[in-house]
């Protein structure tokens, strides 16, 4: 079974429904997906994905981009 098969997987559909920003200053490209709000974040090196009450990825931070 591929990964795109998986039964387990959640889906959300974010076509035309995200913000993309960038911090010049801080160097950080940051990605949300609109309508959603975080619940919690996990920090993973330079990334910090933010999850909400569903399991839902709904943002990304990428530092030192």
């Amino acid at each position: 079974m591929s990964f795109q098969e998986s039964k387990n997987m959640k889906r959300f559909d974010a076509r035309n429904k995200g913000l993309v920003d960038y911090d010049k200053k801080y160097d950080i490209l940051y990605f949300k997906a609109k309508e959603r709000e975080y619940k919690t974040s996990i920090e993973v090196g330079d990334l910090m994905l933010d999850i909400d009450s569903d399991g839902f990825v709904t943002g990304l931070q990428i530092f030192d981009a």
